[in-house]
């Protein structure tokens, strides 16, 4: 194991992955861990929660294909999706935090994410008996 820092300054500024072929993990990945640890911490109107419920789901599907280009692409919507810091004059969405789908959603693809590293060009990374 060895502890990455993001330099952030939230909950996901430090991670414990697993060393895999002696690299450590991808910018799309440590990008995707520090967005979702961000996620369980917003206040959103219910409506944007579903959207965001939605790109979780497309962070899901490309770690499960391998496919670092969409993890990428629906990492950057997911962070566009995040709260204003100003609230707008007028302004009556009430603002919810994280509903509990998708904070278990959040916190089972953080777990993925820790431990099974996307390879560029698709596909899980093999452990080093199997190659």
């Amino acid at each position: 194991m060895t502890s990455v820092s993001t330099g952030g300054f939230g909950s996901a500024d430090r991670y414990c992955l697993p060393m895999t072929s002696g690299s450590l993990p991808d910018g799309e990945t440590l990008a995707a861990l520090e967005v979702l640890a961000d996620v369980v911490h917003w206040r959103l109107p219910a409506p944007r929660w579903e959207r965001v419920a939605e790109i979780v789901q497309s962070i899901e599907d490309s770690v499960r294909n391998g496919d670092r280009a969409a993890l990428e692409s629906a990492t950057v919507h997911l962070e566009l999706l995040s709260p204003v810091r100003v609230t707008r004059i007028g302004s009556t969405q009430d603002k919810i935090e994280a509903p509990a789908q998708v904070r278990e959603r959040v916190n089972r693809l953080q777990h993925t994410l820790t431990e099974s590293p996307v390879r560029r060009g698709g596909g899980r990374e093999q452990p080093r008996d199997q190659r």
